[in-house]
């Protein structure tokens, strides 16, 4: 969470990344969100990551279209790659869940459909562009000239894609390398297992209309604690493991520090026995 001083967050970037995990995310919100505090600038946050760490894979989780130009972005992503080695993972997301964005950006509020259609147009863009591509023309976004070096260190950047309903869901099948959704969003722990297990099928579904392998697919969890308790335990947290992964999950994402109910500390201690080496 970038919602702390530099140091701080440089300090606990290394921790994790020294501690074994996978990944560093950061978000993508202008305002002040209610568990987070005011948070620092994603893209500016991430390039800081990327040389401040040396193995971890990093990554916005995710993207928020809102205030975002799709060419920028393409640019952005492929300096971070180049800043961190390739090691950059590109999370794309619609972001319809937060109208203060729009009201901080100075922006307009977009309706839900097209707010998916940019968000579709968007994420075409940014993954054509960023292999390659000189050009693009859409209805909502276009770009010429984008012809200049250098190109990403990674053959074809890794794409996250966050979405929580069928139409974005599609958009995840056809572009995506990871599928990422939130525990959260009004959904009680009881229906956040039926949810995944529902929604990765569906994936699975239009992974093949699409012409992709299901399994090429990744599929993550950002977990918080609000609602949830696998923090009260060892146990309870291996029985949460437990049945995300029984739902389709393999990836999980935590906040760190998380948010309420456990310290750092202790929450490394959980998790230590599911990383690397363990």
């Amino acid at each position: 969470m970038q919602a702390r001083p530099i140091d701080d967050l440089q300090r606990d970037w290394k921790l994790v990344e020294e501690a074994g995990f996978d990944s560093l995310w950061v978000w993508d919100h202008l305002m002040a969100y209610p568990v987070m505090g005011v948070l620092l600038e994603a893209w500016t946050t991430l390039a800081a990551i990327a040389v401040s760490t040396s193995r971890v894979r990093i990554g916005t989780l995710v993207t928020n279209i809102t205030y975002r130009n799709p060419a920028v972005v393409a640019k952005q992503a492929i300096t971070v790659d180049h800043l961190s080695a390739g090691r950059l993972e590109l999370g794309l997301g619609a972001a319809g869940t937060r109208a203060d964005d729009a009201a901080v950006a100075g922006v307009d509020e977009w309706s839900k459909p097209e707010r998916v259609e940019r968000f579709a147009e968007f994420v075409d863009m940014v993954v054509k562009l960023s292999s390659g591509a000189e050009s693009y023309s859409g209805r909502h976004y276009r770009s010429n000239g984008f012809n200049t070096g250098p190109w990403p260190v990674q053959e074809k950047l890794p794409v996250t894609i966050g979405a929580h309903g069928p139409r974005t869901l599609r958009i995840a099948a056809r572009h995506a390398d990871t599928w990422n959704v939130s525990a959260g969003f009004g959904r009680s722990a009881n229906d956040l297992f039926g949810f995944l297990r529902n929604y990765n099928r569906r994936l699975d579904d239009l992974a093949a209309e699409e012409g992709r392998k299901p399994a090429d697919i990744r599929r993550s969890l950002l977990v918080g604690t609000h609602g949830f308790d696998w923090w009260k335990s060892q146990q309870a947290f291996d029985d949460f493991v437990g049945v995300v992964a029984d739902a389709g999950t393999s990836d999980l994402v935590f906040g760190y520090p998380p948010a309420s109910g456990i310290d750092g500390p202790r929450f490394l201690e959980m998790v230590a026995p599911l990383l690397p080496g363990a």
